[in-house]
């Protein structure tokens, strides 16, 4: 079964992450278009899989 649901509605907890696995360079860009440049979320691709995550707030 294939779930569409665009990368904008997924929302992480504080600290969290989730790894898109067979993802071809092309989808990553297009992640990455529609993420936009001012993301808070933190990206990394390597070897067609993709890892989302959310950073933790900042220490005081």
């Amino acid at each position: 079964m294939t779930v569409l649901t665009p990368i904008h509605t997924i929302h992480l907890n504080l600290g969290s992450k989730i790894t898109i696995p067979n993802l071809s360079w092309l989808e990553f860009e297009q992640v990455l278009e529609e993420l936009g440049e001012k993301r808070t979320l933190r990206l990394a691709y390597s070897l067609n899989c993709l890892e989302i995550m959310s950073p933790l707030p900042e220490h005081k």
